[in-house]
């Protein structure tokens, strides 16, 4: 889903991601990518993902993507 908007992130490796400072390393909670998605619809973060009137990510694919941080 955020391909739509970031389709560079589809060549991404996972170091890609950390360098960027998009994601921590085994820390979902601290990780950009995750906290602009959580707060999109709920709690008090930055709200700004997804953005173009695209849906908020799912449930699940929330769960799946806060699984594949914590497991880095």
């Amino acid at each position: 889903q955020c391909l739509q908007c970031h389709g560079q992130w589809r060549r991404y490796t996972e170091q890609q991601f950390i360098d960027e400072g998009l994601v921590v390393r085994g820390s979902a909670a601290n990780s950009k990518l995750y906290a602009r998605n959580l707060f999109a619809t709920s709690g008090g973060g930055p709200r700004n993902m997804p953005t173009s009137g695209y849906p908020p990510i799912s449930p699940a694919d929330l769960s799946a993507m806060e699984a594949w941080i914590n497991a880095l």
